[in-house]
């Protein structure tokens, strides 16, 4: 895994697209910082990582920095090389995910200076204001995950790159979202039908098996249907419920009221654990396929 971890981390650095990353991430952080933080007197760094522009920025960066590390293998055929290197997939994810959290913690050594230096010019919240660095850090870290898990399906970088922005920008959005979508009962079932459809698909490209991916499209929305037929009620703005749990940005709020919440925590390792284990299902099938 060591060997994986430093080619990788090798990598970001022979080509530009680590320097690109730790350059525009820590640009448009010292250019929001120095607006919110020191032009406006705000002692509080939570509101420099809440800002918008800093998370779409973010969202840009992630995908530029995680388009290339699986599907690349892909394309250039190299994954057979790992395939059969002694070593499990697990440990290959695990370096390539820890290569590139290195590259987005340089920033984030950075970053946890500003509070300090916030310091010379008045009292600062400090407790909270890691806190708030703890929170950002942690979904960064869900990000790159997700970044990961998306490489893994195709050997473009430009799919790779456009799938990984359009996931975090439905993630983003979902607490608007919510808004504007009818709690009625009819309008989650037609909503649980279209995500259990899009979840199948997802299964279908990792696995490529036309056969299982049909009994278990049939099985699920059969399931939701009959559930829907006894219990209508229980659909009651059930859409809603889910695609708060889907909002990664809505866990950071939590962060940025100054509160260590466990719960949030828990919800951001089990988000990164999830789509580590889905990359290793990926490249598990395609190495016995």
């Amino acid at each position: 895994m060591l060997a994986i971890y430093k080619r990788e981390l090798k990598s970001y650095f022979q080509s530009m697209i680590g320097y690109v990353f730790i350059a525009f991430f820590l640009l448009i952080i010292g250019f929001v910082f120095s607006y919110i933080n020191i032009q406006q007197g705000t002692p509080f760094i939570g509101y420099t990582l809440q800002y918008a522009y800093v998370t779409v920025v973010f969202m840009i960066l992630v995908p530029i920095i995680t388009m290339k590390i699986l599907a690349d293998e892909r394309r250039l055929k190299t994954d057979q090389l790992l395939f059969t290197a002694p070593i499990t997939v697990t440990k290959i994810v695990m370096g390539k995910f820890l290569a590139v959290v290195t590259v987005f913690c340089i920033p984030m050594v950075v970053v946890a200076f500003y509070p300090f230096f916030l310091t010379v010019f008045g009292d600062v919240p400090l407790p909270s204001s890691y806190v708030a660095v703890l929170g950002f850090f942690l979904m960064g870290l869900a990000y790159l995950s997700i970044g990961l898990f998306v490489s893994s399906l195709t050997e473009s970088q430009i799919i790779s790159a456009v799938g990984t922005f359009g996931i975090l920008l439905i993630s983003f959005t979902m607490s608007s979202l919510t808004k504007i979508i009818s709690s009625a009962a009819i309008a989650s079932f037609i909503a649980l039908l279209a995500i259990t459809a899009v979840l199948v698909l997802v299964y279908y490209m990792m696995t490529k098996d036309k056969k299982y991916t049909v009994i278990l499209f049939v099985i699920a929305e059969g399931v939701i249907s009959i559930i829907y037929a006894v219990k209508s009620s229980w659909f009651e703005s059930l859409i809603q419920k889910i695609m708060m749990v889907l909002s990664l940005n809505d866990h950071f709020e939590k962060f940025v009221g100054g509160i260590f919440d466990l719960t949030a925590v828990v919800y951001y390792i089990s988000v990164i654990g999830f789509f580590l284990f889905l990359t290793v299902q990926s490249i598990q099938k395609r190495r016995w396929s």
